[in-house]
């Protein structure tokens, strides 16, 4: 599985790439690659934090 961390970075340049389009279409579209992509950081964090509180009550 890819890392957090890589998500947030692709995240990051997807933004960052949309900013400098000039082309709104393009943009649009990799504004909604971003948010399909913010979906996934929110989905594995959600899923670390629950891993987490996991191991707290096993404890």
């Amino acid at each position: 599985m890819k890392s957090l961390q890589h998500h947030v970075r692709k995240l990051a340049q997807l933004m960052t790439e949309a900013d400098n389009l000039v082309d709104t279409n393009k943009a649009r579209k990799l504004i909604k690659k971003a948010e399909e992509r913010a979906k996934k950081i929110r989905k594995r964090c959600q899923q670390q934090q629950c891993k987490e509180n996991d191991n707290e009550t096993t404890e």
